[in-house]
C-alpha cells in the first residue's frame, strides 16, 4: 500500500465513524516516519490496521460501521483493493511509554455535524513500531525488521533496549527476537540487505 492509498482509507473512515483521530499499528504506519519505503513487505500489503484514538464508544457502532463499510471485501475494499482492520488498541505489543514519542500527521478533512474538521493519523515511533512488529515474530514481521535496518531507520541499541521492556513477550521469544535484531544488523553489515523495491 503507498501512503496516497493508506491517506484515502482515513478520510474514508473518518466519513463512516464520524471520529477525526486514529491511531495506524502494523506495517503501515512506517508511512509516518518514512512514505512510500520501498520494501515489499508494506507495498504488497493492502490492509490497514488502526483503531479510534479515544475507542469505539461504550456500543460496537463505530467499529461495526467501520468494518462494514471499510474492512475486507467490502464495497471500498472490492472497488479499491485496499482495507482496514479496525483492531484493539491493546493488540499491538508496544514498548511502555510508546504513546509518548508518537508522530502526528493531519491527512484532511471532513465534513461532521455541519462543520468541517481535520483528520489526523498517529503513527508509533519508528522503533517501537519494528519492536512491536517482531514481538510477533512471523515472516513478514522478519521481513520489515530486515526492511527498515537496510534503510537506516532504526538503530540497534534502541531495539534492543525496547525490545526487552515490550509487555506480553515469553523469555524465549525475548532470546530469539534480540537474535533478530542483531542478525538482521549484521547482514546488512555484511552487505546482503533484504529490503526489495
Amino acid at each position: 500500500m503507498r501512503k496516497a492509498d493508506m491517506l484515502a482509507i482515513l478520510i474514508k473512515a473518518a466519513e463512516v465513524s464520524s471520529c477525526t483521530e486514529f491511531v495506524v499499528i502494523g506495517s503501515q504506519a512506517i508511512h509516518g516516519t518514512w512514505p512510500d519505503p520501498e520494501m515489499d513487505v508494506v507495498l504488497r500489503s493492502n490492509d490497514l490496521d488502526l483503531f479510534p484514538l479515544h475507542g469505539y464508544g461504550d456500543s460496537n457502532v463505530v467499529y461495526e460501521e467501520l468494518m462494514l463499510h471499510l474492512g475486507q471485501d467490502s464495497d471500498f475494499d472490492l472497488e479499491t483493493g485496499t482495507y482496514i482492520e479496525a483492531v484493539s488498541e491493546t493488540l499491538a505489543r508496544l514498548p511502555p511509554d510508546w504513546s509518548t514519542r508518537t508522530l502526528r500527521e493531519v491527512v484532511g478533512s471532513v465534513e461532521i455535524g455541519g462543520s468541517r474538521r481535520e483528520v489526523t493519523v498517529i503513527f508509533p515511533e519508528i522503533h517501537d513500531l519494528t519492536v512491536s512488529k517482531l514481538a510477533i515474530r512471523r515472516e513478514k514481521d522478519l521481513e520489515f525488521l530486515a526492511g527498515v535496518v537496510d534503510l537506516g531507520l532504526v538503530e540497534q541499541s534502541i531495539l534492543r533496549s525496547r525490545y526487552q521492556q515490550t509487555p506480553r513477550i515469553t523469555n524465549d521469544r525475548l532470546v530469539e527476537g534480540l537474535a533478530d535484531i542483531d542478525e538482521a544488523f549484521d547482514r546488512r553489515d555484511r552487505g546482503h540487505p533484504q529490503a526489495q523495491g
